[in-house]
C-alpha cells in the first residue's frame, strides 16, 4: 500500500462525519474552529519538504514541520483545557503509549511473524486503544496519541538500530500509523458513549416500569 494512502482516506471520512454532524459522537471535546485552522496549517505545511534536524548529535533524527506543529498545539490545548494534577497524568500516558508504540514496532522488526493484523498497523492500533481508555476528552487523546507516535518513533529507531539512530517523524508512514492510532481512539470512545447512552436508556426504563408496577 502506498505510504500516505491511510491517512488521507480517514481524513476523507473524518471531514464527510464532521460535516454531516456526528462530531459530537467522536469528537466532543474538540472545537471546530481550532480543529480545522491546526489541520489546514498541519496540510500546508506538509506540501513543503521542511526537515529539522533539532539535535546535532544526532543527524539521522529528522522531524518535519508539521510534526512540530501538531505537538505544539497539543500542549498548547491541554495546558488550557487540563485540570490540576491532570497535565502529569496524560504525560505519564503519552510515555505509556510511546513504550507500546516503540516496543510494538522493535519486536515486529525482529520477529514480523507474530503480527496480529499487521506489523506496520498492530502497534499504531494498540496504542491508539490504550489512549481511548487513559482518557474520554478528545483534545487529550490527540496530544497523547501525537506524542506517544512521536515518542515511540524514536524508541523504536533506538531499539532497532542502537547508534544508527535513523527516524523521520512526518514521513507519509508515520502518518499513517497516526491516523490509524486516532482514528481507533475516537471509534474506542464513541463506542464507549454509545454504550453508557443505551445503558443510561434501559436503566430509565427498567425505573419507569418498576414505578409503574409498584403504583
Amino acid at each position: 500500500m502506498m505510504p500516505g494512502y491511510l491517512c488521507i482516506l480517514f481524513l476523507f471520512i473524518f471531514c464527510i462525519l464532521w460535516a454531516t454532524g456526528w462530531k459530537p459522537t467522536f469528537a466532543p471535546n474538540m472545537r471546530t474552529g481550532w480543529a480545522l485552522s491546526i489541520t489546514g496549517l498541519i496540510l500546508f505545511t506538509l506540501m513543503f519538504p521542511i526537515w529539522i534536524t533539532p539535535i546535532d548529535r544526532f543527524p539521522g533524527f529528522h522531524i518535519h514541520a508539521a510534526v512540530c506543529l501538531l505537538l505544539v498545539s497539543s500542549v498548547i490545548v491541554v495546558l488550557l483545557s487540563a485540570r490540576q494534577g491532570q497535565a502529569l497524568f496524560l504525560v505519564l500516558c503519552a510515555v505509556m503509549l510511546a513504550v507500546v508504540w516503540g516496543s510494538t514496532r522493535s519486536l515486529y522488526a525482529h520477529e514480523s511473524f507474530l503480527h496480529w493484523l499487521s506489523p506496520t498497523l498492530d502497534a499504531p492500533l494498540l496504542a491508539g486503544l490504550l489512549c481511548g481508555v487513559f482518557t474520554t476528552d478528545s483534545n487529550h487523546q490527540l496530544a497523547i496519541t501525537a506524542w506517544g507516535a512521536a515518542i515511540g518513533e524514536c524508541m523504536a529507531a533506538l531499539l532497532q538500530e542502537g547508534g544508527a539512530f535513523q527516524v523521520q517523524i512526518g514521513s507519509w508512514a508515520w502518518w499513517d500509523g497516526f491516523a490509524i492510532a486516532i482514528c481507533a481512539t475516537f471509534a474506542l470512545g464513541a463506542a464507549g458513549r454509545a454504550l453508557r447512552g443505551m445503558i443510561s436508556k434501559l436503566g430509565a426504563v427498567w425505573l419507569q416500569q418498576r414505578g409503574g408496577r409498584s403504583s
